[in-house]
């Protein structure tokens, strides 16, 4: 198991990784490129959920299918950057968390998206 869930001290659920192709696959249906990453984390875990945090990613619930999130809310959110994909949608007030290619981590929400973290492994730090 990589270093990314490491700092966080509740229990970690997740799931088995889908392949490579199975990535690929998704970043073609989002014109995306994931960041390394975050190609990673699907590799390796598919989805995770830990305290009241639940991830995107492939493989688990439709509810946490990074491809069908991301098109739903590109959709429905005139100012959905086209470069991101959601990582997390808190529930709250609309505050969706973004990551794009480069791994940078946006918070999107009715005012407008400001970036937050350099990382994935620098957001989920903060968690805890």
């Amino acid at each position: 198991m990589s270093k990314l869930f490491d700092c966080v001290t509740s229990k970690v659920f997740h799931l088995k990784g889908v392949s490579a192709e199975t990535v690929i696959a998704a970043e073609q249906k989002l014109g995306v490129c994931f960041s390394d990453e975050f190609r990673n984390y699907l590799m390796e875990y598919g989805v995770v959920s830990f305290g009241s945090h639940e991830f995107m990613g492939l493989g688990g619930d439709m509810y946490l299918d990074v491809v069908g999130e991301t098109l739903n809310e590109r959709a429905n959110n005139n100012i959905f950057p086209k470069n991101c994909y959601l990582i997390e949608n808190l529930g709250i007030d609309g505050i969706l968390i973004l990551q794009n290619e480069e791994g940078e981590i946006y918070e999107l929400n009715n005012a407008g998206i400001k970036k937050i973290f350099d990382s994935f492994k620098s957001y989920i730090n903060s968690l805890i």
